[in-house]
């Protein structure tokens, strides 16, 4: 059962949509100003929330903007269903856009404004392109199996150029083998050292520079022509 909270100054109006919707099977919870309706819907519970605008204190759009700021962007709310469809209310774009999700075999979404009637058409055009999507997902549908059997007849085909591939596998495995490029190992003199046993630069560096010896050349006692 649907809980419906009504937020209405007008007692008059305020009872009769009470009547009319309990008679329709609905349990409803009734505010005659906006904080009171705040104190209600704080209660939790609240499926719907039907609010005047034009209410004394705090208005029914602060009202709205409030309980706004508890409602998680993209967390649906199931609020009824309209031509067979189960529809699911969500906030999206930081509360900002209202979004109807009808769901039936497929999903269908419209985004809802401030006029009731012209809501009412963006969901009925909705569902009236049912019929171009079902038409679009069954052509793509149609590719996918036209691609598959192209696929499919591409597997059992050889490969153009395997004979020139073979041959050209095998003068490059020649090459290596003749360059000894393959599972040769360096020999063991050629090894690396361990880094324990690698000579140091720095401390190289650090040995003092031995003087040269100075070497007595020979005196060249030809005479130039």
């Amino acid at each position: 059962m649907s809980h419906i909270l009504i937020v209405e100054d007008d007692t008059d109006i305020n009872t009769s949509t009470a009547e009319y919707l309990r008679r329709k099977g609905c349990l409803c919870s009734q505010a005659f100003s906006g904080t009171e309706g705040r104190l209600l819907w704080q209660a939790g519970g609240v499926d719907l929330l039907l609010v005047d605008l034009m209410l004394p204190g705090l208005s029914g759009s602060e009202l709205i903007a409030e309980i706004r700021k508890g409602v998680k962007p993209g967390e649906p709310v199931e609020v009824g269903t309209y031509r067979g469809f189960a529809m699911a209310l969500s906030v999206e774009d930081f509360g900002r856009t209202f979004v109807l999700t009808l769901k039936g075999q497929m999903t269908h979404r419209a985004e809802l404004g401030d006029d009731v009637l012209g809501n009412l058409l963006r969901i009925d055009h909705a569902l009236n392109k049912m019929p171009d999507r079902v038409t679009a997902l069954h052509s793509q549908l149609d590719n996918l199996h036209q691609q598959m059997k192209e696929i499919q007849g591409e597997i059992g085909k050889p490969f153009p150029q395997e004979t020139e591939l073979q041959q050209k596998s095998a003068r490059l495995a020649e090459l290596n083998r003749q360059l000894g490029i393959n599972d040769e190992q360096a020999p063991v003199g050629e090894q690396l050292l361990e880094k324990d046993a690698r000579p140091s630069v720095l401390e190289g560096l650090k040995r003092p520079v031995q003087p040269k010896q100075k070497t007595d050349k020979p005196k060249d006692y030809r005479q130039e022509r």
